[in-house]
């Protein structure tokens, strides 16, 4: 699959296409990566956030409801998930100093 609309690449991947999932997680673990440094600061945290992300995207490809803004939905997830372990961390920290 050379050069696809992702529209179409994630309306395909909805319906189940094994290449289409396998086109967008290559497509996409690299921004999900580089969204998750951006908040977690640490590049195995980034790793695990980006992974969880596009893993559970994949899984849940039948939520995006807009296949055309699938790109913002999966960043908006890893953004989430990395505040998610941002909070997670602070937590932890918190009882540990108790």
């Amino acid at each position: 699959m050379i050069e696809a609309d992702t529209t179409e690449v994630v309306v395909r991947a909805q319906r189940g296409d094994r290449v289409a999932i396998e086109w967008l997680v290559r497509r996409f673990l690299r921004p999900a990566y580089l969204m998750a440094l951006s908040v977690v600061k640490t590049p195995a945290d980034a790793e695990d956030v980006a992974q969880e992300a596009v893993a559970m995207a994949m899984q849940q490809l039948e939520t995006c409801r807009d296949p055309a803004r699938f790109p913002g939905w999966l960043m908006s997830n890893v953004r989430n998930r990395s505040l998610n372990r941002l909070e997670s961390a602070r937590v932890r920290q918190r009882y540990a100093d108790t």
